[in-house]
């Protein structure tokens, strides 16, 4: 079943894109995105190439399929490239990820740099603080507004 998906996601990503399994059920696509909604296109293009290319294969042993995705852009913040580490974007995203199955499976969920609200902060605390704050404690990040969280909309997704 995993190489089915695996192979299901070779085929839809692009060849400069790689490919890897990160944990038990868990892929990484590390991709090159410069448009706005990119990654959202992506995302949303990997779920649905997964979904009806891999579903048959579940539904023939009697299971189904569900499909999760956290998708976070490196570096996070375009205004500020250094503020977290590639460590860092790859935590951002695994939340990203359990975001999306604790709010039903077969979705994705972004998470973006609120750069406005960044900016304010670092103004006003400084880099490292916020810094830690994105790193240590998500939650008040989220709180700050310094994090946009930008959910599945399939009808707001147009294929690419």
């Amino acid at each position: 079943m995993l190489q089915a998906v695996a192979e299901t996601l070779r085929q839809n990503v692009r060849a400069t894109a790689i490919l890897a399994r990160w944990g038990g059920e868990e892929f990484l696509v590390l991709d090159h995105v410069t448009d706005p909604e990119e990654e959202l296109l992506m995302a949303e293009r990997l779920r649905l190439a997964i979904l009806d290319e891999c579903q048959p294969i579940f539904g023939e042993i009697g299971r189904s399929l569900t499909l999760s995705l956290g998708v976070v852009r490196y570096p996070f913040s375009t205004a500020y490239p250094e503020l977290l580490s590639w460590d860092h974007c790859m935590a951002l995203a695994d939340h990203a990820l359990y975001g999306a199955k604790n709010a039903g499976r077969n979705r994705w969920q972004c998470y973006r740099a609120n750069e406005t609200a960044l900016l304010n902060a670092i103004h006003k605390n400084g880099i490292e603080e916020v810094r830690r704050l994105l790193r240590m404690n998500t939650v008040q990040a989220f709180e700050l507004g310094l994090i946009e969280v930008v959910e599945q909309v399939t009808s707001e997704v147009q294929a690419i």
